[in-house]
C-alpha cells in the first residue's frame, strides 16, 4: 500500500516518522509532501491509497482547506491524526475526513493498513473513529506500547530523501521517552491520561544503549553540528542519566540541549549535563507570580527552585531558554510583570513569552469554555489572548517586546506606557526581528543560513 502523509510545518514530525518506520517495515510505502503547494499535482503522481494528515490546533483550518481540496480530485481515504484530533475526534463530522486517528498511531496504522490493503472491515480497529455511510465507528484506544526499544528507529530518510534543507539541517532531533508525571493545566498531558486511563504506564523511557544506536546510525549518514532532545522532561530518570552520562560522551560526543524542570535539577545532575556535552537546556517558568503558577497552571513549582536552578546553570556556563506566558486567567498587568522581573533577575539567555491558549485537551480549556461557553478555533493561536477583559491589548503587546523587555533594563514605568500604546504593527516588526535574532543565536547558526532556510521553505 502506498501511504501519503502531509504536514504543514517545515519540520520533521517524530510520530510520522516513527508510523512510517513501522509501516515501512512491514513492506508498505510512504512518502511525505511538506505544504499545501501543487499538494494535488503531487499526490496525483505519487497515487497513494492512503492519506494522513497531521493536525495540530493551530494548523486545523490549513488541513481541512487542503482535505477539502483533496477530496474534490482524488478519491482517497483521509485520516486526521495528531494532537489535535486526538482531543477533538469530532472533526470527523466534516465531509472531507473519512478517519480520525487517537494518540500513538504506529501499530493503528499499521493494522488500517494491513486490513485496507487485504479488503476487511476496518469499523472496530482500536484508536481509530471511522465513518462509513454516515455512521461513524468511535473505537476505544489500545494500550500504550509498552517497550518503546521495541519500536523501529523512526525513519528520517521520509524527510531527507526529499527535502535537501532538512537534510543539511545541522541540528537534528531525538526523543528518548514518552508521557509526563506531572499535571499542568495548560499540557495536553491531562487529556491524554484521561483518554489513555488503565491503558498502561504512562511514562515510558527507551534503554541508554539503543537511544545511542540510533544517534551512531544517524552519525554514519547525516551531518549532525548538535542535537536536540525532544521531550517533555530529559532528566527524569536518574538512574538512566546516570548510564547516558558515563556513555555517551565515549560513544557519540556529540553537543546536544535538552528539557528540563527546575526543581528537578541539582549539583549532580548539572555537572553530568555539563560533562556529557549539553550546551542548553530549556524550562518553563510560565509566570513570576506563585498563585498563577502553581494554583492556575498547576505547575508545582517555587520561585526559589526555578532561581536555584538557573544560579546552578550559570555556574557550570550551560545556556538557559525559558518559556513564559501572559494571558493567564485571573492575571493583571502587575502579575505580568512578576514574570518579566524574575526573568531579568535569572537573566536567561533566551526568554520566550507565549499568549495562553485554551487548546483541545488541556484543564484549562475547560475554564474558557465555562467562560466563553465555545472555543474559537479560528481565534486559537491568532496572536491575542482569548480572555474577556478590557486591557487585552496590553498583554498582547506585552508579549510581543517580551524579549526586549527581558534581556535589557528598560525601566518598567516606561515599559507600563509603551505597552498601552496603538503600534500593532510596528510590534509586530519587532517581534518577528527579536524572533529571528532569538532563532539564530539559539540555533547557533548564522543570519544566511536564516535566510537560506526561509527561501528553501518557501520555494518547497
Amino acid at each position: 500500500m502506498k501511504v501519503a502523509f502531509i504536514q504543514r510545518s517545515m519540520w520533521e514530525i517524530m510520530g510520522i516518522m516513527f508510523i512510517s518506520a513501522v509501516l515501512k517495515e512491514a513492506g508498505h510505502k510512504c512518502e511525505v509532501f511538506i505544504g499545501g503547494k501543487n499538494i494535488v499535482r503531487n499526490l496525483k503522481r505519487f497515487s497513494p491509497d492512503i492519506i494522513g494528515i497531521s493536525v495540530v490546533t493551530d494548523s486545523y483550518l490549513w488541513s481541512l482547506d487542503v482535505a477539502k481540496k483533496i477530496k474534490e480530485n482524488l478519491d482517497v481515504p483521509i485520516v486526521f491524526g495528531g494532537p489535535h484530533p486526538t482531543f477533538y475526534p469530532q472533526v470527523i463530522k466534516e465531509d472531507c475526513i473519512d478517519m480520525v486517528c487517537r494518540g500513538e498511531g504506529e501499530y493503528a496504522m499499521l493494522e488500517l493498513v494491513n486490513k485496507l490493503e487485504n479488503g476487511e472491515d476496518i469499523t472496530k480497529i482500536k484508536n481509530f473513529w471511522i465513518k462509513q455511510n454516515d455512521r461513524i465507528f468511535k473505537n476505544d484506544v489500545r494500550p500504550f506500547i509498552k517497550n518503546l526499544d521495541d519500536l523501529p528507529f523512526p525513519d528520517r530518510e521520509i524527510y531527507y530523501k526529499k527535502y535537501k534543507f532538512l537534510r543539511d539541517y545541522p541540528i537534528k532531533t531525538f526523543l528518548i521517552s514518552r508521557g509526563c508525571p506531572y499535571n499542568c493545566s495548560f499540557c495536553c498531558n491531562y487529556g491524554l491520561k484521561k483518554l489513555y486511563k488503565n491503558k498502561g504506564k504512562f511514562v515510558r523511557i527507551r534503554s541508554v544503549d539503543n537511544v545511542i544506536e540510533e544517534i551512531k546510525q544517524v552519525k554514519e549518514q547525516y551531518k549532525i553540528g548538535w542535537i536536540q532532545f525532544v521531550d517533555d522532561i530529559f532528566i527524569l530518570n536518574r538512574s538512566w542519566l546516570k548510564e547516558f552520562f558515563k556513555k555517551y560522551p565515549k560513544e557519540v560526543g556529540i553537543p546536544y540541549a535538552c528539557t528540563i524542570r527546575a526543581d528537578l535539577l541539582n549539583a549532580e545532575i548539572v555537572k553530568g549535563l555539563k560533562k556529557s556535552g549539553c550546551i542548553r537546556v530549556s524550562f518553563g517558568i510560565e509566570s513570576g507570580n506563585d498563585y498563577l503558577r502553581n494554583t492556575v497552571l498547576n505547575k508545582d513549582l517555587t520561585k526559589t527552585q526555578i532561581i536555584k536552578a538557573a544560579t546552578l546553570l550559570k555556574k557550570y556556563k550551560i545556556k538557559m531558554s525559558v518559556y513564559n506566558m501572559v494571558g493567564i486567567p485571573g492575571e493583571t498587568i502587575e502579575n505580568a510583570f512578576e514574570t518579566l522581573r524574575l526573568n531579568r533577575k535569572i537573566k536567561a539567555d533566551w526568554p520566550w513569552c507565549s499568549i495562553l491558549q485554551p487548546y483541545p485537551g488541556t484543564k484549562i480549556a475547560n475554564y474558557f469554555r465555562k467562560e466563553n461557553s465555545l472555543i474559537d478555533i479560528e481565534k486559537i493561536n491568532s496572536n491575542r489572548s482569548l480572555l474577556n477583559q478590557k486591557n487585552v491589548h496590553e498583554f498582547v503587546n506585552l508579549q510581543k517586546l517580551f524579549y526586549y523587555y527581558a534581556k535589557f533594563p528598560i525601566p518598567f514605568s516606561f515599559v507600563k506606557f509603551l505597552i498601552t500604546l496603538p503600534l500593532d504593527k510596528f510590534y509586530d516588526l519587532l517581534f518577528y526581528t527579536g524572533y529571528a535574532y532569538r532563532w539564530v543565536r539559539l540555533n547557533q547558526n548564522s543570519v544566511g543560513a536564516l535566510l537560506s532556510t526561509i527561501v528553501q521553505r518557501i520555494s518547497t
